[in-house]
């Protein structure tokens, strides 16, 4: 920005909201001359560092879920003070957005608690009291709703004494 003074010696100040101010050395302006002076401005920032539990990475997104990722958890994300909303996604799992303070020149952690995508399964046979695994694991008995299976193609078996094993495999879709 061009700034018309009279001839001396003068010390530029750069300030800016969310920046450190900067002070320029001493500068020698003479009549009819022009001087470029050049201050870069250093962002004030905290530190958010993101842990990731019950998974390996999680995707960290800043005050809008659908932006693109800051950083793959876990990882360190420096923000700008104040209040901050942090969304995570990762690969077959879902974790609760958390609302973080950030405060200037400081570190603070967060944990993103990953919970894998779950659906139900609701088995019926014409004989009650008929053992239902899901994925070879022992999961009830007819009829059923059998909740919190992971989302994803399972194989389902029925079998009960004195009957053929009924097998199938269902694709679990989450939260249905």
């Amino acid at each position: 920005r061009p700034l018309a003074v009279p001839p001396g010696r003068y010390r530029i100040i750069a300030e800016l909201d969310g920046y450190e101010p900067r002070t320029s050395e001493q500068v020698d302006v003479a009549l009819g001359r022009t001087r470029r002076v050049k201050l870069a401005l250093t962002r004030i920032v905290g530190t958010v560092h993101v842990d990731v539990v019950g998974g390996k990475a999680a995707a960290v997104r800043v005050d809008d879920e659908k932006a693109e990722p800051a950083c793959t958890a876990p990882c360190d994300v420096a923000l700008p003070p104040g209040q901050h909303q942090l969304y995570f996604t990762a690969d077959g799992a879902d974790a609760e957005p958390r609302a973080v303070t950030v405060v200037a020149r400081r570190a603070i952690r967060v944990s993103a608690t990953l919970r894998p995508r779950t659906g139900s399964i609701v088995v019926v046979a014409d004989e009650r009291g008929a053992l239902v695994t899901v994925d070879g694991k022992p999961a009830g008995f007819t009829p059923a709703v059998i909740a919190g299976v992971a989302a994803g193609r399972r194989k389902v078996a029925v079998s009960l004494s004195g009957y053929a094993k009924a097998e199938i495999e269902v694709d679990v879709q989450a939260n249905k």
